[in-house]
């Protein structure tokens, strides 16, 4: 998982690059029991979102590490997860959308832990507009990274 995937013994602990991870791993931005990327971004000190923007392979659209979290910063990470080296890559839907509703936090009894919902019918998912263009990017991430074959 990005966030944790540092080199923890070097001087500044800086991200592993995720060209770099190991075929046999997981490239991903969190899970169900982690907050999402948007909440992560913001909350985390200057220095870390730095050492995220230093990532060799972060390349344009880039991301500002002295700005909140924003389509961008979504966009550029989203990148260097597809660009990973790890046979596989999965993205909560919170962090594809750049939401910062949490499905679950660990170790809390609620009425509204694991009761979040999309915030449409997954019937009509195929026609809401923004929905749409994140498929479409995530598509084209897919392609070329060639996590799938052909456009």
């Amino acid at each position: 998982m990005l966030r944790w995937e540092r080199e923890w013994d070097v001087d500044g602990k800086p991200f592993r690059n995720p060209a770099e991870y190991p075929a046999c791993s997981v490239a991903t931005s969190g899970t169900h029991d982690t907050e999402t990327l948007a909440e992560w971004w913001d909350a985390a000190p200057t220095a870390e979102r730095r050492a995220v923007a230093a990532i060799v392979c972060l390349e344009p659209p880039g991301c500002d590490p002295e700005a909140p979290f924003d389509d961008r910063t979504r966009d550029a990470i989203l990148q260097i997860l597809f660009a990973a080296s790890s046979d596989l890559a999965i993205i909560p839907i919170h962090d594809v959308f750049g939401w910062r509703d949490r499905i679950n936090t660990p170790a809390i009894i609620s009425d509204e832990n694991w009761t979040w919902k999309l915030p449409w019918p997954v019937d009509d998912l195929a026609s809401e507009r923004v929905a749409h263009e994140r498929a479409a990017f995530l598509r084209a991430l897919a392609v070329r990274y060639g996590r799938i074959a052909g456009g």
